[in-house]
């Protein structure tokens, strides 16, 4: 059996109320025990309801369930000391380390738990979100506070990396392959999001919930109640955290019932993803389609960490062919494409509505302006690509950042004040008058007067329906905050409202 370096034995869990240490914002939760006992080869079992690989993910009552934003849902993160220290110092050695730590995790949705042992837990986020979890310097000290940051849970992680980046001391414990076809009520990882950018807590959780009911292709979000809980220490009180769905093989097989090519498409080194540029040379240590290599080793000294703008995420085994059929799109759009063309590989609906949401929303870090922050999937049954947007944090802003005026903006020209890159895509789409037509009416059926998306009557009610949901958890807890609650959603209704005329300055309805 493979062999490899770690910090932490496979935990017992046990069931124990959290009323004695953290836990604020009112209600006792349930939380595991994490025992020093030697590591063992065998792992518990999947929650009765998780799909073990056999049977393809659906859009199932428990995922459903897992991702209603009309509750307040919890989590608990139970981790060993060692595990903790494991973490602090990756993030220290490497500020975008994707080093999975071992978690136990268990789930409450009211009085009901899901156990799920030997989680794969670690930061996500840019590299603007990403902050060592804890304050001060050095190995974990109990009296430090924790930071809010973001993280990553995966339920399938089987820990396979080589020994190295573990660190030493550490025990020998076999690799668990048993995690390799495991889930979660069908989802593999969970994103878990702090309200960076937003002290209304409502800005992300609205925006994947108006994309999914406008029919928009994109991933769901709900709040959670975080909890982490160090070695025998008592549990912290992170607060509300965003629990959002992870593109990935689960996610394409719930929509096209097989897995499909994945590609993350971010603005990185190599520039923006604005499918300009074409990649024919194969070559995944220099070319903008590949796949992400980072973390070799725990030191890595004189590494040079690859990350394309086409990042595949999916089906690795065929990077070739998965390449060749996005050099076809990229290579399309940058000739002189007839509307059957464009017809024959995209989703055209999809793509249209995703963006009519988009810039109402005013999301400048996308696609159109920015080259960033975006999905393709290949859908396997038709063969043409699916955009899916994604990282809502910083909309329903007038002025942030890199511009202002935002509410004002066009909706038919958005790209034309753009941050960078050359969004071939949304130009050689909307060239068409029957396109053009096509996503102006989305707009009016998202703005109108009577809509149920995204009039201002509609705006107003939803945000104070998610913010009920959100109001009696956001005190209380015990971690660092540089966004403490703000209920106040009068600049999101001016913001709407200007959005709502700027859209009749150019469309009709």
């Amino acid at each position: 059996m493979m062999m490899k370096f770690s910090r932490l034995g496979v935990p017992v869990l046990l069931l124990l109320l959290a009323g004695c240490g953290g836990g604020g914002g009112g209600g006792s939760e349930l939380v595991p025990t994490v025992s020093a006992t030697p590591p063992q080869a065998s792992v518990a079992p999947p929650a009765d309801d998780s799909n073990t690989g056999k049977d393809k993910p659906t859009f199932s009552a428990d995922y459903l369930e897992l991702f209603d934003t009309g509750k307040m849902h919890s989590i608990t993160i139970a981790i060993t000391e060692d595990e903790w220290n494991g973490l602090l110092n990756d993030i220290n050695a490497n500020p975008r380390s994707e080093i999975f730590r071992r978690a136990d995790f268990v789930y409450g949705a009211g009085t009901a738990t899901e156990q799920v042992a030997n989680v794969g837990f670690r930061l996500r986020g840019n590299i603007f979100s990403r902050q060592r979890p804890e304050a001060g310097s050095g190995p974990h000290d109990p009296d430090n506070s924790l930071r809010r940051v973001h993280f990553r849970i995966k339920f399938n992680e089987q820990f396979q990396d080589s020994e190295s980046v573990y660190g030493l001391p550490s025990q020998e414990v076999p690799t668990l392959v048993e995690n390799k076809n495991r889930d979660f009520r069908s989802v593999r990882s969970l994103n878990l999001k702090y309200n960076k950018n937003d002290p209304t807590y409502v800005r992300e959780v609205y925006s994947y919930d108006l994309l999914n009911r406008f029919g928009a292709m994109t991933l769901r979000q709900a709040y959670t109640r975080l909890h982490i809980k160090i070695g025998d220490e008592p549990v912290r009180y992170m607060g509300v955290y965003l629990m959002g769905e992870h593109v990935d093989k689960t996610w394409a097989q719930r929509r096209f019932g097989k897995n499909g090519f994945v590609f993350k498409s971010l603005y990185q080194g190599f520039g923006p993803a604005d499918l300009a540029a074409a990649d024919f040379d194969h070559n995944i240590e220099s070319g903008k389609i590949g796949s992400e290599i980072t973390d070799p080793a725990f030191a890595s000294i004189g590494f040079d960490a690859y990350r394309p703008a086409y990042d595949l995420k999916t089906k690795k085994k065929d990077f070739l062919e998965g390449e060749t059929y996005l050099n076809e799109l990229i290579g399309m759009l940058n000739g002189n494409p007839t509307q059957q063309m464009l017809e024959d590989l995209i989703d055209i609906r999809s793509l249209l509505r995703a963006q009519a949401v988009n810039v109402f929303l005013g999301n400048w870090d996308d696609y159109w302006r920015n080259g960033n922050n975006y999905y393709l999937v290949r859908n396997p049954n038709d063969g043409k690509w699916v955009f899916v947007p994604y990282d809502y944090d910083i909309v329903l802003f007038d002025s942030i950042w890199a511009f202002s005026n935002i509410a004002d903006a066009s909706f038919l020209r958005w790209g034309d004040d753009r941050l960078s890159g050359d969004p071939v895509l949304m130009e050689k789409v909307l060239a068409f008058a029957d396109f053009r037509d096509e996503y102006a009416g989305y707009v009016a059926e998202l703005l109108a007067d009577d809509s149920e998306f995204a009039s201002l009557t509609a705006v107003r009610t939803r945000l104070q329906e998610l913010q009920s949901v959100v109001a009696p958890h956001v005190s209380g807890y015990d971690a660092i905050d540089p966004e403490p609650y703000n209920d106040d959603l009068s600049a999101i209704e001016d913001f709407v409202r200007d959005r709502i005329a700027a859209a009749r300055r150019e469309i009709a309805f």
